[in-house]
């Protein structure tokens, strides 16, 4: 069973300077916190979002992803958000079956499934040296950005230090998750995101899950 993370109504909220979806840094410490599409630094995160996603026009289909992750109350939901299925290898056999594309991820070896139709996107098949196991939505739609906001609902707040953002790997600050975002430390209360207290990983720190 699994325990149940604070359900919030949690404000959108974005750093000055990020430049990305209001949604995406907190999808991504919650992901991460999860271990579901988990990267080593925030900031990675949220650089494939708008250097790889949002150019090749799937920013409406994870926009969605996103949005569902920051309301997710557990761990359980965050994985629904992001379509995570069954454990899979190069020879799943990745398919387009009424506009959701489903593919093997072989970072994790799962299988996922996007909802490209629902948002307005194609979907297409690729092959690899012959395998067909990844599929992606395709098409455009919006910009995936958003005017930038300061942190002003207390879940996070700016340090005054400097780091290197793509560099400088998280940190825990207490029980507080620190990661550098516009080459600069700030600081996430991992509680006031519904999770629990910031813990040192095998590459970086995290946020808990549930």
């Amino acid at each position: 069973m699994h325990r149940r993370i604070r359900s919030l109504a949690l404000p959108l909220v974005v750093l000055a300077g990020c430049g990305a979806k209001d949604d995406v840094v907190k999808a991504c410490i919650k992901s991460t916190a999860c271990g579901v599409k988990a990267y080593p630094r925030v900031s990675d995160c949220v650089d494939g979002y708008r250097n790889l996603l949002v150019p090749s026009g799937q920013a409406p289909v994870y926009d969605a992803i996103y949005a569902c992750v920051v309301a997710a109350a557990d761990c359980a939901a965050v994985w629904a958000c992001h379509g995570r299925g069954a454990s899979c290898d190069s020879s799943f056999q990745a398919s387009c079956a009424g506009g959701r594309a489903q593919l093997c991820d072989l970072l994790d070896k799962r299988v996922y499934s996007l909802d490209c139709g629902g948002n307005g996107l194609g979907c297409e098949v690729k092959s690899a040296g012959g395998l067909g196991f990844d599929a992606a939505c395709t098409g455009s739609g919006g910009d995936g950005q958003a005017g930038a906001a300061e942190c002003g609902d207390g879940s996070c707040s700016r340090t005054g230090q400097g780091c290197t953002t793509g560099n400088d790997f998280d940190r825990c600050a207490g029980e507080r998750l620190e990661t550098c975002l516009g080459n600069e430390w700030v600081a996430f209360d991992c509680g006031k995101l519904g999770l629990r207290a910031c813990a040192a990983g095998t590459i970086a720190a995290a946020c808990g899950g549930s």
